[in-house]
């Protein structure tokens, strides 16, 4: 039933797009859907890099665009409209890869209907091209699909084919046009792409299942290092070295043995004639993958100098310069591939391309938090490390808020997205709703990955008229009582010492006398509240808080954001044989014993007996 209705969701947001789409042309005016997914496009500030490789790559998807059938399915050739889904998925991900290149959305509705003939013919059953090398090409293009527009929707789909991959150990079945060698870089293919696919996602466990097919590859490359030279089916060596590089030497980087195993790729195909299971133009594309896997792990000018000559060589092969690539030299320019064109824009155009790393950006440092003018909340951060001219990865801030504190943010309801290098958000009317506020700022990169900041809080109490038992949380160390009480109406503070003659402290304002001037957030209080007042401070919600305890009766605040800390988890960490907290009702002294399960909370004061000295770090 969910794939049912993940099909039907998309079946209606393709219609959808399709309509508006169609009326809009009609005014003469193309606008991306109000469907589509949030943008994630690539930096403009890097197009400048994109040289003359983003004009083939732009031809390759309108070429692609072209051979689209009705039902979304890609066809085969110009001059073959049999359809299957490797092509498709291929195309999805040239026209994701645009859209992050230039900004232009126009492939969206191709995009989507992609999908749709894609989930209709599922990448681990297609029959003609193989189910694991189908089921990689699924992988690539839901992570471009997913880094394009940050939807998830199709994770589903790419979570079904990393299975199929991973189950099969990358070894594609039993196929009448594949042999041991074709099967050999089918292994390489998928299991770069699964590791491509898993470590974006974190997921370890898919990552080694890559690296373990990689491995047995290499295994095979050193008893065969002919495969490395050797072309069968659509694929060639490049596929297996690519796989090998971007799996185990991945984890495991040996220099030696790529500059030992790299020298016997191709650097380029002889003609092999005209026929099924020839295809000159695309073996070249995947020696020039291989080159490319080399020169990137090593730095050998060599390795880059074949890739570039081979790029150069399948750009000039599209004779009517219509983005599409034939299958062998000399072939008519009115036969051009849909695969042969992808594993160009893939293999070669694309490293033209700007590609980002794929760790995480480093984390903004939540810097400041202030209620301003009584009315708004004012957050301040200092900017990623990877926000900047050098590098220019993160392209967004998000910040997000929850009244409920979790250490995960999980959750948190998101406020604004905001532009790299933009370091202060202002939250309208935070400050005024006499709520608690928790705040959360993610750096986003153009790859799609996060990282968080420190949380910020603005705490805020509603005081009744009257006694109150309270403490103060995120005070920065001893501040003067009146400071630290700001904006409250009270007329006495007292604070029970439990030392000297005089165990009791007492403050009024604006009174010559007093025992003591200053709060901390460590302190419980008793307030006399002489109009309802709200209680409000800022600062960074700390990860670890002390509490010392002395033997005998304490008063102390509990400073602690951390969430669901009951007086069982605090008689487990010291010897405290009672607790009491606050009550409103007029019992004596306005106390009550709290029960093990109560929870202890920032911004309350508590009676603690301990039968010993102790001392407790609660840790967030």
């Amino acid at each position: 039933m969910g794939e049912l209705m993940r099909r039907l969701r998309f079946r209606q947001i393709a219609s959808t797009v399709l309509v508006i789409l169609t009326v809009v042309a009609a005014l003469g005016a193309m606008q991306s859907s109000p469907e589509s997914p949030t943008p994630r496009p690539l930096s403009p500030a890097n197009e400048t890099t994109l040289g003359g490789n983003l004009d083939n790559f732009s031809l390759s998807g309108s070429f692609v665009a072209g051979l689209q059938g009705v039902d979304g399915g890609m066809e085969e050739a110009e001059d073959n409209v049999f359809e299957n889904t490797d092509n498709t998925l291929e195309a999805i991900w040239i026209w994701c890869r645009y859209y992050r290149a230039t900004g232009d959305n126009t492939y969206f509705p191709n995009v989507l209907l992609a999908w749709n003939y894609s989930i209709d013919h599922p990448a681990w059953t297609e029959g003609d091209s193989g189910k694991v090398y189908s089921s990689a090409w699924a992988l690539l293009a839901e992570r471009e699909y997913r880094m394009a527009y940050g939807s998830p929707d199709m994770m589903w789909y790419a979570n079904q084919s990393a299975t199929y991959i991973i189950d099969r150990n990358g070894w594609e079945g039993l196929f009448p046009s594949f042999d041991v060698t074709a099967k050999r870089h089918i292994m390489g293919w998928g299991a770069g792409a699964l590791y491509k696919w898993a470590t974006q996602l974190g997921n370890d466990s898919a990552a080694q299942s890559a690296v373990a097919m990689g491995d047995l590859l290499r295994i095979a490359i050193e008893n065969d290092p002919s495969l490395l030279s050797n072309e069968s089916w659509a694929l060639a060596g490049g596929a297996s070295l690519w796989g090998i590089v971007t799996t185990v030497l991945a984890e495991n980087p040996n220099a030696s043995w790529i500059e030992y195993y790299a020298p016997l790729l191709k650097t380029e195909v002889p003609d092999p004639g005209s026929g099924p299971g020839r295809s000159q133009n695309g073996w070249e594309a995947w020696y020039a993958l291989g080159w490319w896997a080399a020169y990137n792990a090593t730095g050998n000018q060599t390795y880059l100098g074949h890739y570039q000559n081979i790029t150069d060589r399948l750009i000039t092969r599209d004779g009517d310069r219509d983005g599409g690539v034939p299958t062998n030299v000399g072939d008519p320019d009115d036969g051009d591939e849909s695969w042969v064109t992808a594993y160009r824009a893939y293999f070669c155009l694309r490293q033209g391309i700007p590609l980002y790393d794929l760790r995480p950006p480093g984390p903004p440092e939540m810097a400041d938090i202030a209620v301003t003018d009584g009315v708004n909340v004012t957050l301040s951060w200092n900017l990623s490390s990877d926000d900047g001219a050098g590098t220019g990865d993160v392209y967004a801030y998000e910040i997000s808020t929850s009244e409920v504190f979790d250490a995960s943010g999980a959750g948190y309801q998101l406020l604004d997205v905001v532009l790299n290098g933009t370091s202060s958000y202002v939250h309208a009317g935070g400050g005024a709703d006499a709520l608690t506020h928790f705040y959360l700022v993610v750096a986003r990169d153009f790859e799609n990955l996060t990282s968080r900041s420190e949380q910020a809080v603005k705490f805020s109490r509603i005081l009744p008229e009257g006694p109150n038992l309270v403490s103060i949380p995120l005070l920065d160390g001893d501040v003067p009582i009146e400071d630290a009480l700001a904006g409250v109406e009270f007329d006495m503070v007292r604070a029970f010492s439990g030392s000297g003659d005089r165990p009791w402290l007492l403050f009024s304002p604006g009174r010559a006398y007093g025992d003591w001037m200053w709060l901390n957030s460590s302190m419980a209080i008793w307030i006399n509240i002489t109009s309802p007042s709200e209680l409000v401070t800022t600062g960074l919600v700390p990860s670890a808080t002390t509490i010392a305890f002395r033997s005998g009766w304490n008063f102390v605040g509990f400073p602690s954001f951390v969430a669901n800390y009951t007086v069982s988890m605090l008689k487990s960490e010291i010897p405290v044989v009672r607790v009491e907290g606050f009550s409103g009702a007029d019992i004596p002294y306005h106390l009550r014993v709290l029960a093990d399960s109560d929870l202890l909370l920032a911004g309350n004061g508590y009676w603690v007996k301990a039968e010993a000295a102790g001392t407790i770090t609660i840790e967030i």
